[in-house]
């Protein structure tokens, strides 16, 4: 196994937090962070490590502003409005001719353009998304992942009985620390 390309932490992450090597483990690990990395795009409805983007939206009277799927942007290639969708040169975008919101949520044409009202006429390549994950983000990785690699046999237990007491185990939902870390990335809609 290895570890996929929106992997949040890595192995060496996970084995230095737990204070071993184990290298017999290094399936299982890379597995629960590809595994949880997902979980974690999935629950915030957006990808985390930089890559590179192509989107297509639709064009109304008056807009001037393209607010993209994936966050921050890093930089934009290419910025079309094409309403016969030939996405030529004639109908990109000089650089100079927009902006990247300080925010990176968004990209503005400036200084007086507005995109045409039409469907499917906006097209936009651009880059977002995290070269280094935030410390948090990371950290919440390598706490959910070390989480179930230590229940890994008790998957199914919610509470286990001994003849000196019982032990309640938590449940297999996201920990509340790591819902908390996640409430600052996740992806909420434009209104």
């Amino acid at each position: 196994m290895a570890l996929d390309t929106n992997a949040l932490c890595t192995v060496n992450d996970i084995t230095n937090f737990i204070g071993t090597d184990n290298t017999e483990d290094r399936d299982v690990f890379e597995g629960l962070i590809n595994s949880i990395s997902t979980l974690f795009e999935s629950y915030c409805d957006r990808h985390f490590v930089s890559a590179t983007y192509t989107e297509y939206y639709d064009g109304q009277d008056g807009q001037e502003v393209v607010y993209t799927r994936e966050y921050p942007i890093t930089s934009v290639s290419g910025l079309w409005d094409d309403t016969t969708w030939v996405w030529g040169d004639g109908e990109k975008y000089a650089a100079t001719d927009y902006r990247i919101a300080t925010d990176g949520l968004s990209v503005g044409l400036y200084p007086s353009y507005s995109f045409y009202n039409s469907r499917g006429n906006i097209k936009i390549t651009y880059v977002a998304g995290y070269s280094t994950i935030p410390a948090d983000l990371k950290q919440a990785c390598v706490n959910e992942v070390v989480r179930l690699y230590k229940r890994r046999n008790t998957i199914d237990v919610s509470a286990i009985s001994m003849s000196d007491g019982s032990i309640t185990v938590l449940s297999d939902d996201l920990m509340p620390t790591t819902k908390l870390v996640l409430a600052k990335y996740k992806r909420y809609g434009i209104v």
